[in-house]
């Protein structure tokens, strides 16, 4: 039987390029792209057979971490011979193509740097003449270091086989083990990477100790869950248990915290009520006190025009004294005047009783008029007192109710000494120290830091009305003394008592 050798190069320096023979090879060799490659370098050995000629084929496959010639991962570099026998020192065969490569093809073809290794070409035609030389090296040293029972005929061999391929490792990969397994399946794989039979029993011990292992500790595991599954369902249910009961003694407080606000709110209702019923009433009283200051105004108006014109009949009536007394004196004067008529004879008699009754009715108008004046005079002050304290009760109805948290309650200043500050009264003097009842007072504050203070004053007993800085004694009130007290917030600053005196 004629030996016939050829040797492929193909991979995927930029897209799949196969360099060697075409014919029906192509077909095969395309098949190496795409793949997943299970060891870093693989030969592959495959029985085919096309157009009724049955070959043997080698392939050393570098399959992990080729980059294309653009530095694309997802490539592989593979040298394959096609034999049309079977070459049975599949080592030695492994051996050669190992050393091409290592050799020959890093450097020519690609490159290798930390395990990883990338196209240097983009095409296989560009170096198509050292691929020649390094087809006869392959060719001349397969020929001349084989003997005669390296090769086998394929008749009898399984070709295009697609049953699951056999991995060996090369070291194990005797002849016979390689004969027998590609003349039955037409298939196999040899690697230095691929676990050796010790080390495959070994690891499948491992593997099975360790299915033993986590099929005990799945167990343990189980029993552990199962273990913690009850006790967490025990403190879930005690837990719930004791949620249910917090939940019920918190809706036993919150209804009572309810009622209470709700006893709270209608009580605030409540006084909320009688306070807009004292604002109505007092709105009322206001509009009363109003009215009666209208009243007591247009009185007082009244009496104005009143005294004008008794002011007016007072002028008149003085006016004809005054001309009474003129025309009196003329008489009385009658001889002094350097120009008169012809002396008459004058009946002193009439004079007299004339000058009686013009005196005496002069003094009666006089007195008349002063006492219907001073009459007068004291009905306005008192009308006028009046107004002052309907107006001072009519400023404090206004205002009845004062929000308690709208206050701002003044503080006295830090070091302030009271004992200097004293209520003055502008119309006392030294020695008076009584106020009659239609006596309107002055009153100021006075001492040290007295100033400063914004305080307010306060009738002691409700006796004074106070209005714009003055005091007066009210008409309806019965005692004889009162306190005048000048506070800043809840301090009382100074005080004064005033006798009132009794009429």
């Amino acid at each position: 039987m004629g030996l016939n050798i050829n040797l492929f190069v193909h991979g995927v320096p930029m897209g799949q390029k196969i360099w060697g023979p075409k014919g029906d090879d192509e077909r095969y060799l395309s098949s190496f792209y795409g793949p997943k490659w299970d060891a870093p370098e693989v030969m592959k050995i495959d029985v085919m057979t096309f157009g009724g000629s049955t070959q043997c084929y080698y392939s050393f496959v570098k399959g992990q971490n080729v980059c294309d010639s653009q530095g694309r991962a997802g490539s592989y570099f593979a040298l394959t011979v096609r034999i049309n026998a079977f070459y049975a020192d599949v080592q030695n065969m492994y051996n050669i193509l190992k050393a091409v490569y290592d050799k020959m093809c890093v450097g020519l073809c690609v490159q290798e740097n930390n395990g990883s290794a990338k196209y240097m070409i983009a095409d296989f035609q560009s170096i198509d003449g050292k691929l020649k030389e390094i087809e006869k090296h392959v060719l001349n040293y397969i020929s001349e270091f084989s003997i005669v029972e390296d090769i086998i005929s394929l008749a009898g061999f399984s070709s295009n086989s697609q049953s699951a391929v056999q991995t060996i490792n090369l070291f194990e990969c005797d002849k016979m083990t390689a004969l027998d397994v590609v003349k039955k399946s037409g298939r196999l794989f040899i690697s230095p990477c691929y676990l050796s039979s010790s080390a495959a029993k070994t690891v499948a011990q491992y593997k099975a100790e360790m299915q033993t292992t986590i099929q005990k500790a799945q167990q343990e595991i189980s029993l552990i869950q199962k273990s913690s599954q009850e006790k967490i369902e025990s403190i879930t249910r005690k837990s719930k248990e004791e949620l249910e009961e917090c939940q019920e003694q918190s809706r036993k407080r919150l209804e009572q915290v309810k009622e209470e606000n709700d006893r709270k709110i209608a009580s605030i209702k409540q006084e909320y009520e009688e306070v807009d019923t004292k604002i109505e009433s007092l709105k009322q009283t206001i509009k009363e006190r109003e009215k009666d200051v209208s009243d007591l105004q247009m009185l007082c108006r009244k009496k104005d025009k009143e005294i004008k014109n008794n002011n007016e009949a007072l002028l008149k009536s003085q006016q004809r004294v005054d001309k009474l007394k003129n025309d009196l004196n003329s008489v009385r004067m009658g001889d002094m005047t350097p120009v008169m008529p012809p002396p008459r004879r004058i009946n002193w008699l009439i004079v007299g009783i004339v000058s009686f009754f013009i005196v005496l009715l002069v003094g009666s108008l006089g007195f008349f008029a002063k006492k219907y004046y001073d009459a007068n005079e004291v009905k306005i002050n008192g009308l006028q007192t009046k107004i002052l304290q309907l107006e001072h009760e009519n400023d404090s109805l206004k205002n009845p109710i004062v929000a308690i948290d709208a206050i701002d309650v003044p503080t006295l200043p830090e070091g302030f000494d009271r004992s200097k500050i004293k209520i003055e009264i502008q119309e006392f003097g030294k020695k008076k120290k009584s106020i009659t009842r239609q006596e309107i007072c002055h009153i100021s504050i006075q001492g040290e830091g007295a100033s400063d203070l914004q305080g307010e004053w306060i009738s002691e007993g409700a006796g004074l009305i106070i209005r714009d800085g003055t005091i007066m004694v009210k008409d309806d009130y019965k005692g004889s003394t009162c306190t005048l007290l000048y506070v800043l917030g809840k301090d009382t600053i100074a005080s004064r008592e005033i006798e009132i005196q009794q009429e």
